[in-house]
């Protein structure tokens, strides 16, 4: 799917900019609203022209520089496209606004509904059963409590995590973990455990668990679709070096 074929005029999109410090390091993101004004495709290369942020600063207009990378994300009723253009140039007469150009090798993800990309991530995590299953559920005696296993990937709508501790599909798990500094609290249930065996700990048995979030509120998912973007892009950069 080619995706400037699923952009039209006045579709309003989430553009998001990396800031940088004075020593010109990517610091931190931000994010505004914006809306597309014109699409030309007569050039070889695709472009849109977005409309400008509605509170202009100085250090977003130095993000705003020609070839600085940029994320857009469109929502429509089909899902969500989420697309990393470059920056070409600024228009100052007639349309004002920012052409951003489509290359044919650009990244970019479509995400259907109910759909997530899962991107490998390896952190600390703390799963605690269920009180109410651990009293009642036969062989888990002795494995009260919260347990720090890690996670193996992560996704808007789930997990994966290793662990020595076995987990059984239908278990409901509260997880806590970091993402952009912040630590979430996340109800879970089970939806797959696979047993397997730890080279590096002389053949152990461990155990690979997926979980899916349950009762996940909008602001908590598009924090976590953010932040696997995030690192599926840093992972393709560090690939491109």
């Amino acid at each position: 799917m080619e995706p400037e074929k699923l952009l039209t005029i006045g579709q309003r999109l989430k553009v998001t900019v990396w800031l940088e410090d004075s020593g010109g390091k990517k610091e931190k993101e931000e994010s505004f609203e914006s809306y597309i004004k014109d699409l030309d495709a007569l050039q070889g290369c695709p472009r849109i022209l977005i409309d400008p942020p509605p509170v202009i600063r100085e250090e977003l207009l130095k993000a705003l520089k020609p070839g600085a990378d940029i994320r857009a994300t469109v929502f429509s009723q089909q899902g969500k496209l989420v697309f990393y253009p470059e920056i070409r140039e600024s228009q100052q007469h007639g349309l004002y606004g920012y052409w951003l150009s489509l290359p044919p090798d650009m990244t970019y993800e479509f995400i259907q509904e109910r759909q997530h990309v899962r991107v490998p991530v390896m952190r600390p995590l703390q799963v605690e059963r269920d009180v109410e299953v651990e009293r009642t559920r036969p062989g888990l005696s002795g494995e009260r409590g919260p347990v720090i296993c890690k996670t193996l990937n992560l996704s808007g709508g789930g997990l994966r995590f290793l662990s020595a501790r076995p987990f059984v599909a239908g278990e409901e798990l509260l997880l806590r973990f970091e993402v952009d500094e912040e630590l979430l609290a996340l109800k879970a249930r089970v939806v797959h455990t696979e047993e397997s065996r730890n080279e590096r700990l002389n053949d152990e048995i461990v155990y690979l668990v997926s979980v899916q979030f349950e009762d996940l509120p909008e602001k908590t998912e598009v924090k976590l679709i953010n932040e696997c973007f995030r690192l599926e892009l840093e992972s393709r950069r560090k690939g491109l070096d």
